[in-house]
């Protein structure tokens, strides 16, 4: 999972309070509502060569849901009658014989509010999506085993075996933290993968895992990691690159044939994963046999396209491992379009900080006053403020915690996704006359 929750407050100062996962109900989708655009999200994916669709994320019973939920969240009570094509349910039923695996992530499948599961629990919510075509689920070992990682490994595979599903074990969290990872900055990813996770509590997880799962057949495969990622930093790739090498080694060496990386591949910024950096040479080199995508826009979409194409012509399998189906398939901006997007680089001046204004500049003039103020609560993307701010003022951002060498910025904010998606009810007016609010197309 890679969206976080921030709240931004300024004049002239950015003040950032991180929030994951949220606990709060969201609105959730009917079954049916939304399965019309999960069938033509497969269709696509399926004619892109994809083996793999897994959705972001099942969060159990919705009056006594899972560890975690978000505004992505799908219950239950969504998944909608099984034998009606339209609905989440029979969607997926529909084309789960035409992919090799079809399914969720559950970020906290071994682990709910009232403490472990037990693998009867874990059984219960995976014959769910069973009945409706799912076959494989990818699982947090962050959040579903923050105790005994090889009891807990066992109890899901032991519930996952007992209701006809497998699974893909992800180790380490770059996204969110966990799992022997840290939360790091771009300033610290080299450092990191060149040799300083050695010293953290990441390769005995990782050891544990592989250990307790390796031979077990309702393993699908195992990911190191969580959208592993280097943010714009070309001086990481070589201890990235071997960092994932060491990895895979281990899961492959350990007779596990699926072993991948858990990679975003959406974002043509990104030194170490993006589609046409580092993607397949870096996925190569650390003997990858199956490669991800993750998106949550249409330009991540759009990116996950390109993924696919390299992946496919390299040899290696390629899945969606991460996709949203609530959240941001909004009809609000359009019968056809996939919610409402901002652009960051462009945030005009809003001193009166009613409501969030975000525009995109089609004149590609700079505004000469800005301040980006929003609400809390509202899901944005960390990576284009990073990134464009930057394109548009070089060393001079006109925000007093900019500094020159982004130290704070890049400690405060992880720049990985390319658009954001905001509800198309807090897009304002205009504020300048040659721009214009920057929504899906």
């Amino acid at each position: 999972m890679h969206r976080t929750m921030i709240n931004i407050v300024s004049a002239s100062l950015i003040f950032l309070t991180t929030v994951m996962p949220v606990f709060a109900q969201t609105p959730s989708p009917s079954g049916q509502s939304f399965g019309a655009k999960l069938d033509k999200e497969l269709q696509h994916f399926k004619e892109k060569g994809a083996k793999g669709y897994l959705i972001w994320q099942y969060s159990g019973d919705q009056n006594n849901p899972l560890g975690d939920t978000d505004k992505y969240s799908i219950f239950r009570q969504n998944l909608g009658d099984p034998g009606n094509p339209t609905t989440i349910c029979g969607g997926m039923k529909k084309w789960a014989g035409q992919f090799e695996f079809l399914g969720y992530n559950v970020y906290s499948l071994g682990n709910g509010r009232g403490g472990p599961l037990s693998s009867g629990q874990i059984a219960d919510h995976l014959n769910s999506l069973k009945a409706c075509g799912t076959n494989v689920v990818r699982v947090f070992i962050s959040r579903s085993c923050p105790g005994n990682v090889p009891e807990c490994v066992n109890r899901m595979l032991a519930g996952a075996g007992a209701a006809g599903v497998k699974l893909i074990l992800t180790v380490g969290d770059f996204a969110n933290g966990g799992g022997g990872f840290p939360k790091l900055s771009r300033d610290q990813v080299a450092a990191w993968y060149g040799g300083g996770y050695k010293s953290s509590a990441y390769p005995q997880i990782l050891a544990q895992t592989i250990q307790a799962s390796r031979g077990n057949g309702n393993l699908y495969g195992i990911e190191p990691a969580n959208e592993p990622h280097c943010y714009d930093d070309a001086s990481a790739v070589a201890g990235y690159n071997q960092w994932a090498r060491s990895g895979l080694g281990q899961v492959k060496g350990a007779g596990i044939g699926n072993a991948g990386l858990g990679q975003m591949g959406n974002n043509p910024r990104s030194s170490c994963d993006g589609p046409n950096t580092n993607l397949i040479p870096g996925n190569k080199q650390a003997g990858a046999s199956m490669v991800s995508s993750h998106y949550y826009s249409e330009d991540e979409r759009a990116q996950a396209d390109i993924a696919a194409d390299k992946v496919n012509a390299a040899g290696m399998k390629f899945y969606i491992g991460e996709a949203p189906l609530a959240g941001f398939l909004s009809t609000s901006c359009g019968e056809e379009e996939w919610g409402c997007k901002v652009s960051f680089g462009e945030v005009l001046d809003n001193t009166a900080g009613t409501a969030p204004w975000r525009v995109h500049d089609v004149t590609n003039t700079k505004p000469t006053t800005g301040s980006i103020i929003t609400t809390q609560g509202i899901d944005i993307d960390e990576s284009k403020l990073f990134l464009d701010v930057k394109e548009l003022y070089g060393d001079n951002v006109p925000f007093a915690d900019f500094t020159k060498d982004d130290t704070k910025l890049s400690e405060a904010l992880d720049p990985r996704i390319k658009e954001s998606l905001i509800p198309a009810a807090l897009h304002k007016e205009v504020a300048y006359p040659n721009q214009q609010v920057d929504t899906a197309e």
